[in-house]
């Protein structure tokens, strides 16, 4: 996407800020500034007022393709200067780390961790946010203590090409032994790669590198080489020195930031078309062939939004990001709350928006006559030894269909999902979502149905999202805390600001979502399968306290609710940069901690109160707790709403639920 901004189109924007500071909430940046008369705005902010003022739509980074260096080109050009927070540019961390690096009489590094730290994480962190490398990347740096290269180095790697310094193809900067030079290289330091390797190398590089002025295509000179590598590393040397394809020198005292910059940028580009060639060449050989047959992009959760919008669907930003996240956290995912609240068609909705086709999903309303597994996974035929019964409802095929797809996310929906006993018809997914043991089908010979032979067992597939959805009435059945212990409970609720704006936009539902995100299906994938947590003093203290006011009631949890807490609370800060921890664990209190909370008044309204006074600022007014205008301030807002209710429910019906709050 192509914009054309004037300066003065820039400071109209500008202005419009100061006029409407509130525009700046939710749109802060993390690392960069642009400075204009004495005060500092988010870059992309200035872009995005500056197009809605030319009559076009707010802009998101995505529309930069995720590139800052792009959007901030576009200000630079115009006379704005964009200022990274810290201060520090990447000639400056090159020439701290300069100074700073120690070495002894023979030339080896001592261990300092000032120059430590600049070397393997400020400059690569620097890296990684002026480059805007996602996930897909890699960045690194070392002292140069190891055998192939005494002297340091930074490297930046994309994980579909290699993570390793000795494998693959990947962008180096090298420093002298002197530390006075650097050198920035393509594909330096593969020791293991063949010819033809490096020949395919060098056909997916050439003519997306050609165009950088000051570049020299082929291998670095030996009388370079012996000033990065020591002697007795010859061999070594020689190896290197063969599979290099570009290399551009700098003198780190006498460096421009620009060129530099300008250089790195190119270079990342050229690399990301060699991973993205790479893939395109996987995908077309016989072993790949259920392949994602596209472009993969980074996963966003704005362009989900967007598609919604788009689709005359309204929910909040907090409620898709919590949706989303949950799904990455873990595969089972329930929506619980009032029919007709949209608990299906959001579900629908981001099934059909990531899915290539409607194969990738099935949405299965759950019967009421559900005794047992076959409605989801069928049953051998007791009259024909060589035939098995699939279910009708295609959950099976789903299923096999997952597993052979690997590459590709698929979704279950299971709607009404408690008309049924759950434990009964749902167990055996219960049990192997915490083993990883396989469902056993059957057993003894062979089976089939409609020709196709039937596996005899069968893994939940890592690429299989279950989600259920649950309405609370008279005709629908409790779930036991064996359920809600396993899955993330996200509760739909209306309020009358949600009321006023359906009938300000009652229009009809279109269908713009379908496959509109299929690109970012391959990252979504990677970051579910992805299971790092989010650990603070804070956090660790906070879970302590629910910990000891929930065993009180029987209600505490255990290590796996205190792990996936800790996954979910990564998840939702991956996906949403934006949000502060508070949020992040007022979120996890209302999907991890309160789902298995019941009880009668004389049980459970003690406890609610001291759970309240985990949630606020404010010391507690015990007797406003009734009064829906009440309003403390509070930690964490969504629980504290939640627990008033229940405690509401608790005083007036001498019984309470988090299902029926």
């Amino acid at each position: 996407m192509e914009f054309n901004f004037n300066r003065d189109d820039l400071v109209a924007a500008i202005q419009q800020i100061d006029k409407n500071p509130d525009l700046i909430k939710g749109r802060q940046s993390n690392t960069y500034d642009l400075h204009f008369e004495g005060k500092k705005y988010p870059p992309i902010l200035i872009l995005s007022e500056a197009n809605k003022l030319k009559g076009g739509k707010e802009l998101l980074l995505s529309d930069f393709g995720n590139s800052t260096a792009k959007a901030f080109k576009i200000l630079e050009n115009n006379g704005f200067e964009v200022i990274r927070k810290s201060g520090d540019d990447l000639t400056q961390l090159l020439k701290a780390f300069q100074t700073q690096y120690p070495k002894d009489k023979e030339g080896q590094f001592s261990k300092n961790l000032a120059s430590y730290q600049i070397l393997v994480n400020d400059i690569p962190s620097y890296i990684r946010d002026r480059f805007d490398l996602g996930k897909e990347y890699k960045v690194t740096g070392s002292v140069g203590a190891g055998n192939f290269a005494r002297y340091p180095w930074v490297a930046i790697f994309h994980r579909k090409i290699t993570s390793q310094a000795t494998k693959g193809y990947y962008i180096g900067m090298l420093f002298t032994d002197d530390l006075q030079e650097m050198y920035l290289t393509l594909n330096q330091g593969s020791t293991t790669q063949s010819q033809s390797e490096k020949d395919r190398n060098e056909r997916h590089v050439f003519g997306t590198i050609d165009n950088i002025d000051g570049f020299t295509k082929g291998q670095l000179p030996s009388k370079s080489l012996t000033k990065i590598y020591p002697a007795s590393s010859t061999s070594n040397g020689t190896a290197y020195e063969k599979t290099n394809l570009f290399y551009r020198k700098y003198t780190i005292n006498n460096m421009n930031i620009d060129d530099l910059e300008k250089h790195l940028e190119k270079l990342i580009e050229a690399y990301t078309r060699c991973a993205e060639l790479d893939n395109s060449q996987q995908t077309n050989t016989p072993e790949m062939k259920d392949s994602v047959p596209y472009k993969s992009e980074k996963f966003n959760i704005q362009e989900f939004q967007r598609a919604l919008l788009d689709s005359n669907l309204s929910y909040s930003e907090e409620l898709i990001v919590r949706f989303v996240a949950s799904l990455m956290a873990k595969r089972f995912v329930l929506l619980s709350g009032l029919a007709g609240s949209g608990k299906t068609k959001i579900a629908q909705s981001f099934a059909k928006w990531i899915s290539e086709d409607d194969s990738q999903y099935a949405i299965v309303p759950v019967g009421a006559d559900w005794i047992n597994r076959e409605p989801l996974l069928g049953y051998p035929d007791g009259l024909d030894q060589k035939n098995y019964v699939m279910p009708d409802n295609g959950v099976l095929d789903l299923m096999l269909g997952a597993k052979k797809n690997s590459r590709s996310p698929y979704f279950l929906i299971l709607d009404e999902m408690n008309l049924s006993h759950v434990e009964r018809y749902f167990a055996d997914f219960l049990s192997v979502m915490e083993s990883g043991e396989s469902i056993s089908l059957y057993s003894g010979r062979e089976r089939k149905s409609n020709g196709a032979t039937i596996p005899r067992e069968i893994k939940w597939p890592a690429n299989l999202f279950i989600i259920g959805t649950v309405n609370i009435d008279e005709t629908t059945y409790m779930f036991s805390p064996k359920v809600l212990d396993r899955a993330n409970v996200i509760e739909f609720r209306l309020d009358e600001q949600s009321i006023e704006d359906f009938f300000e936009n009652r229009t009809s539902v279109t269908n713009p979502v379908d496959a509109k995100g299929v690109t970012m299906a391959e990252d979504f994938l990677r970051l579910s399968l992805e299971k790092e947590t989010f650990l603070s003093t804070d956090v660790k203290n906070e879970i302590l306290a629910f910990f000891t006011s929930l065993k009180t009631v029987g209600a505490e949890f255990g290590y796996r609710t205190i792990t996936e807490t800790l996954i979910l609370l990564k998840k939702l800060k991956e996906i949403d940069e934006t949000i502060d921890t508070e949020k992040v664990f007022d979120i996890a209190i209302m999907q991890k901690f309160l789902p298995k909370l019941h009880g009668s008044r004389s049980k459970i309204a003690r406890v609610l109160e001291e759970l309240m006074k985990l949630c606020l600022v404010d010391e507690l007014d015990v007797a406003s707790l009734l009064d829906q205008h009440y309003s403390p301030e509070c930690k964490y807002p969504i629980s504290f709403e939640k627990l008033r209710r229940m405690y509401k429910n608790a005083i007036d019906n001498g019984f309470a639920s988090y299902a029926e709050a």
